[in-house]
């Protein structure tokens, strides 16, 4: 009965009493989350929170035109009153809430509030596909002044800033909401772009798969889309900067690499969405410079040359040999070359140098080794004659710089200096072996005469007198004091004065010489007598009378003794 009569007859009294508050002991209840009305829509709003009630529990809202309710109340559960008109001033609604054994009320202002109004002050696309740095911006007016965002985008992003940023591509929505109304206001979607990343790279073969050590192989990488230039990441080579798609790359791994590519990243960062690529470079050794037995590689003039070989030949390899050191102009190929093919002669004094290099199976050519010959020219030999007496000597040349020998040493010897000494007659040759080279010459033959014999048929001869010297054709003779004796070329001896003589005899056919033993001439003796006459029977002495012996050339006239006693 109350509760009728209260809605009936009291509520509309309190009604026009705007402003005041009919309280009861029961229920307790506050009014919460007011939204005033916008954009001239029934739209303002709170919420009834009883927070003690007995029994059923229940509300009414007033204001001018048709009540609203009952609203079912549930303690201490908001119950929401919505479509509620405001006005510029304000309008004012009367809550009342009851309960089994009273009522309490409150009343609540509406005012109409302009709607929310934004609008986008700026969309910048994100410049980077590795850190997103897109950036939304934009300007909220009108409403309560305060406002809730609630962001959305195609790419799953949420957020609730009134400006957003490091955006990735995307289509962004804001829903702004007025804290002081029910209005909202949705903008979008916003466009947010970001550079395309590459779509594929793939590492590429260009080159050999197999090598030999030293040489160089080529790859690239073909890249799809992306801003260039690129960098890239292979395994086997490293980081490659700068890159444009498909530009050869050379490589020359030292062994047996495989290269993967692993990742591309263009100009702006953008990863490659998907890169493959792996290719093996097989890398084969080289041989060693060959081995070359050449012994010995310096000869004289005129030397038999035996001719250079592989040391040891690998089967499946050829060796090439090469005229010069750039190794440009083939001389032949093989393990045994020729002289005539290497182009060695001894026919003169020379240097030359080959070349030959190691090609294997694998067609890898090794270091080239260097096979140098040496020539060396005959050392000059002469003797200033072709013939030498015995006993003589003469001079060989050259006369330093090496060592003689003679061929037949009994005949003539030689020293080092080259003096030759006449010993025997015979023929003989003499060789000189120069000590910078080791090569040797051989002088003509020589030969060595042997000496004339003389003699004279006595040691002693008087003035005046004449004998004969042996030989006495086939030469000439000299007297050594020819005032002492003379002699002829047919080896007539005549002593002229007293003293010592001795005759040399030149054999026209060699030039030899051989002298004769000292011959002494002897003066005369000094002889007289007395007297130019003499009578028969009579006597005189002859002068010397002793250290001789007296001869009469009549003794039938005169006869003489040793004593020169005449008679």
């Amino acid at each position: 009965m109350l509760r009728f009569i209260y809605s009936s007859i009291l509520l509309p009294v309190a009604f026009l009493l705007v402003g005041a508050t009919l309280s009861f002991a029961q229920p307790a209840f506050t009014i919460q989350n007011k939204k005033d009305a916008c954009n001239n829509l029934s739209n303002g709003s709170f919420d009834i929170l009883v927070t003690s009630g007995t029994g059923t529990v229940s509300a009414f809202v007033f204001s001018s035109g048709s009540p609203i309710g009952p609203i079912a109340i549930t303690v201490n559960v908001p119950s929401n009153v919505s479509g509620l008109l405001g006005t510029i001033p304000g309008r004012d609604y009367l809550i009342v809430v009851s309960d089994d054994i009273g009522s309490s009320s409150s009343n609540i202002t509406i005012f109409r509030l302009s709607n929310v109004s934004a609008t986008i002050v700026s969309a910048t696309n994100s410049t980077s596909c590795v850190t997103p740095n897109g950036a939304i911006d934009i300007s909220v007016s009108g409403g309560s002044g305060s406002y809730s965002y609630s962001w959305t985008a195609t790419n799953g992003f949420t957020s609730t800033a009134q400006d957003i940023t490091g955006l990735a591509a995307g289509n962004y929505t804001v829903v702004i909401s007025d804290n002081g109304t029910n209005c909202t206001q949705t903008l979008g979607p916003i466009a947010i772009t970001q550079p395309t990343p590459p779509s594929n790279a793939v590492l590429n073969l260009t080159g050999s798969n197999a090598i030999c050590a030293g040489k160089s192989s080529s790859i690239n990488v073909v890249i799809t889309g992306g801003t260039p230039p690129y960098t890239l990441n292979i395994t086997g080579l490293g980081v490659v900067n700068n890159y444009t798609s498909g530009t050869t790359i050379s490589v020359s791994p030292a062994s047996t690499t495989n290269y993967l590519l692993t990742s591309v990243t263009d100009a702006i960062g953008c990863a490659s969405l998907a890169v493959s690529g792996s290719q093996t470079i097989t890398v084969n050794p080289l041989p060693l410079a060959p081995a070359v037995t050449f012994s010995p590689s310096v000869y004289c003039v005129g030397a038999s040359i035996t001719p250079p070989t592989i040391t040891t030949p690998t089967g499946g390899s050829t060796y090439t040999w090469y005229s010069d050191a750039g190794l440009t102009t083939v001389l032949t190929t093989g393990t045994s070359p020729t002289n005539v093919q290497l182009g060695f002669s001894s026919a003169s004094a020379n240097t030359k140098t080959v070349y030959v290099k190691e090609t294997n199976s694998l067609t890898c050519s090794g270091p080239a080794t260097a096979v140098a010959l040496t020539v060396n020219a005959l050392p000059v030999v002469s003797t200033p004659s072709a013939s030498l007496c015995v006993g003589a000597t003469m001079n060989a040349s050259p006369g330093v710089g090496g060592t003689w020998v003679s061929n037949v040493p009994a005949v003539a010897s030689i020293n080092n200096a080259g003096l030759i000494t006449g010993l025997t007659a015979g023929s003989v040759t003499f060789t000189f072996t120069a000590t910078a080279t080791g090569c040797s010459a051989t002088t003509s033959a020589v030969t060595v005469n042997a000496l004339p014999v003389v003699s004279t048929p006595s040691t002693s001869l008087c003035v005046g007198a004449t004998m004969n010297a042996s030989p006495g054709v086939g030469g000439t003779w000299v007297s050594n004091a020819p005032a002492v004796a003379s002699i002829n070329n047919a080896g007539l001896i005549t002593g002229l004065t007293a003293g010592s003589v001795t005759f040399t005899f030149t054999a026209t056919a060699t030039g030899c010489s051989a002298t004769t033993s000292a011959v002494t001439v002897n003066a005369l003796p000094v002889v007289s007598t007395p007297s130019a006459s003499l009578c028969v029977g009579a006597t005189m002495n002859a002068s010397p009378g002793v250290g001789g012996t007296w001869v009469s050339n009549a003794p039938a006239v005169a006869s003489i003794n040793n004593a020169g006693l005449i008679t």
